[in-house]
């Protein structure tokens, strides 16, 4: 079991890149059962993706989630034999547009650091996602505002 109050409060310290969930974060500071609910366990990907609610802490949707979840799938790829191409896509939901942008910035920084493979990252602009990317990526990935599938 996960120690609440020591994820909340690292939290708390270096979840600065989103500042809605600082103000979330601040806001439960007395509230054992919203930090137990936001930290008991991670969001974990299921048949439908990641899905949940989008706020602050290790089981919600926010851009660590789907960075910790995008760097898994990078690993996958790389060991995976498949090829080493994803394609993302959003919707005009909230955040749908910020955790697409930090997917690809995951993608991206492991691609620089293995140069050695040939990978490619697209961004499309709005989802769905373009109908051959399934064919031509091993990963295609759309991002909304309560799940990444």
């Amino acid at each position: 079991m996960a120690d609440i109050q020591k994820l909340y409060d690292q939290w708390l310290e270096k979840a600065v890149a989103d500042p809605d969930l600082k103000t979330e974060l601040e806001s439960i500071k007395t509230d054992e059962d919203g930090k137990n609910d936001r930290f008991y366990r991670d969001l974990e990907f299921g048949t439908g993706g990641l899905r949940g609610v989008i706020g602050a802490g290790t089981n919600r949707m926010n851009i660590y989630t789907v960075k910790k979840d995008t760097q898994g799938l990078a690993e996958y790829i790389l060991t995976s034999g498949e090829k080493k191409s994803v394609a993302i896509s959003y919707d005009s939901r909230i955040k749908s547009d910020y955790f697409s942008k930090g997917a690809a910035e995951v993608l991206a920084a492991v691609h620089e650091s293995r140069p050695e493979d040939d990978a490619s990252c697209s961004v499309l602009d709005r989802a769905p996602l373009e109908e051959n990317a399934p064919r031509k990526c091993a990963a295609p990935a759309c991002e909304t505002a309560s799940n990444l599938v």
